[in-house]
């Protein structure tokens, strides 16, 4: 098998996921469906050129584009054997939500062809095209998941995602610092500015449908600024929010200027011991949130996903993969982050 660690083989199905809205399809057959399938999928678009997961890592096939109440058995049995056959352990299936399930029982059934590789299924709600679309989330959550999880068939259906997550925020803290996944694009400035106040509360409420008694124990907006203008009394606030909350798993957003640097920050507060060890996440996006197919929602989920399946200690997620801040820097020209040792990543 191939890069059994963080290598993903992604079968396309269809689903919601890679729809579209179509009100000329809704008028013309006289329903209320106005989801119909795309002609390609924008799944492998949107993780190569979008969230940038490196192109040797990762492997696209595809079995269908149908909603998942028109699969069959025969296109159960396709993407068993594409799964069975595939190079890599870790397989991510994108399909419909109505009759995930049932394609779980499929495969569950015939668990002793995967030869212990570990199968996640993910669907959404929206379609992955649509403006603040809950699909680019549960692709980065499963993603991360999978990477680190045991042999396997797992389920990332919105609902039970959901659930999860209700029970996993109440113990993490946010921290939230503005930068470009926090933002939106300002024509007169050329740039992404951040908004006036937070808007990844309201993603998870609203778009995600996670109710929290307490939001405001689990967002914790810091301030909202580009990276670059981040004050020296901004910065030792955020230091001392992660250690006062070290008791906890912490995801830190920012902008990605500054992104390695306060990692390192955070690493070397936490080596010293001047706080006890803790699991802290930065995460940041190259996209802003207002534009659409944007990887912020992407890089959220996967860090959620990854951070309780690691050893405690100071991380950089992005692109799909998570490191230790010494092991990372970002390349302007690409707008990308690249680790220095890619056996390194965890």
């Amino acid at each position: 098998m191939k890069n059994n660690n963080l290598g993903i083989h992604t079968i396309i199905t269809g689903g919601t996921m890679d729809f579209q809205f179509n009100p000329n399809f809704e008028i013309e057959q006289g329903t209320v469906d106005s989801l119909v399938p795309r002609k390609q999928s924008v799944v492998p678009m949107f993780l190569k050129n979008k969230v940038k997961m490196r192109g040797d890592e990762i492997l696209f096939d595809r079995v269908s584009l149908k909603d998942s109440r028109n699969m069959n058995e025969e296109d159960y049995q396709k993407v068993l054997d594409m799964a069975a056959k595939s190079p890599y352990e870790k397989i991510l299936i994108t399909t419909g939500i109505v009759e995930m399930d049932t394609f779980k029982e499929f495969l569950s059934a015939n668990a002793e062809v995967l030869d212990g590789k570990v199968v996640g299924l993910v669907g959404s709600r929206l379609p992955l095209s649509e403006y603040r679309s809950d699909a680019g989330f549960h692709l980065g959550y499963s993603i991360g998941n999978i990477q680190n999880s045991e042999p396997g068939i797992f389920s990332f259906h919105p609902e039970s995602t959901r659930e999860s997550l209700e029970n996993l925020l109440p113990d993490m803290v946010i921290h939230i610092t503005g930068g470009t996944i926090d933002s939106s694009y300002s024509e007169s400035a050329d740039t992404a500015r951040p908004y006036e106040h937070s808007r990844i509360a309201e993603y998870f409420a609203e778009t995600l449908g996670v109710k929290l008694p307490e939001p405001e124990l689990t967002f914790n907006e810091i301030t909202m600024k580009d990276s670059r203008e981040l004050t020296e009394t901004e910065i030792r606030e955020l230091m001392d929010q992660i250690k006062n909350n070290s008791h906890k798993n912490q995801i830190a957003t920012a902008g990605t200027y500054a992104l390695p640097d306060l990692a390192s920050s955070s690493d070397k507060m936490m080596q010293s011991g001047e706080m006890q060890n803790s699991t802290v996440t930065y995460v940041g996006a190259m996209l802003p949130d207002d534009v659409i197919f944007n990887d912020g929602y992407f890089n959220l989920g996967f860090a959620l996903g990854k951070t309780p399946h690691v050893d405690p200690g100071v991380y950089v997620a992005m692109h799909g993969w998570m490191t230790h801040p010494d092991n990372v820097m970002k390349q302007l020209q690409k707008a990308e982050f690249v680790p220095y040792d890619l056996d390194n990543r965890v």
